[in-house]
């Protein structure tokens, strides 16, 4: 049962062929991000327009497999709320994920910080992520403004000297309709959660 769809982010559409010819056979729906005002909005509207609850999504970037996926898939199933077999270049979730943390915060303007919201908010919200680099990267200059995205970061998540997280800001609602809310989903709990070292420090803290 195809369940899932596979979205290749792009911001020229000509980038999307050698990802498409990776996981083929598999479907792939080609999303233009060229103009988008940050990479969260981006994401957002892959979101809404995902046709199915699993939503995966590959950076160009990636070369990822059948095998790739399958795996994404099966840890998804397993009860990891986020799942990014190569950080934010190629991840996975269930919509439900999104409707109980809340969608991408798109006051990160251009890009950047984005992946260390979602870690604190998966912790916040005692759910698991599962984040490695096991799939294949082909590493290119950034095309979106890493700039300012720090500043709302800060602004957002106080972290004091023992390591405890104190949330300033609430997430903005925003109205984008991805159906109701799936009670029978069950989440592992952050204690499961298998990150990279560089992301360790994140879990660590605990939420206040």
């Amino acid at each position: 049962m195809n369940n899932y769809t596979i979205n290749i982010i792009v911001h020229d559409l000509k980038l999307a062929k050698s990802v498409q010819q990776s996981l083929n056979p598999l479907p792939v729906n080609i999303f233009n991000g060229k103009d988008y005002p940050s990479f969260s909005k981006l994401i957002n509207d892959v979101i809404v327009n995902n046709p199915t609850e699993i939503v995966i999504v590959a950076s160009y970037k990636v070369r990822p497999t059948q095998n790739d996926v399958q795996k994404m898939i099966d840890l998804i199933n397993k009860g990891y709320g986020y799942v990014a077999t190569y950080r934010f270049a190629f991840f996975g979730f269930k919509k439900e994920f999104i409707r109980r943390i809340g969608f991408f915060d798109e006051r990160f303007i251009g890009g950047g910080y984005e992946d260390c919201d979602i870690i604190r908010r998966c912790i916040e919200n005692n759910i698991s992520m599962y984040e490695s680099e096991e799939v294949n990267y082909y590493p290119k200059q950034s095309t979106w403004n890493c700039s300012v995205s720090r500043a709302h970061f800060l602004k957002k998540w106080l972290e004091t000297k023992n390591n405890k997280i104190t949330r300033l800001l609430d997430e903005e609602n925003y109205d984008y309709d991805i159906g109701v809310s799936d009670t029978n989903v069950e989440f592992l709990n952050a204690s499961h959660s298998v990150v990279m070292d560089c992301s360790k420090k994140w879990l660590k803290c605990n939420t206040e």
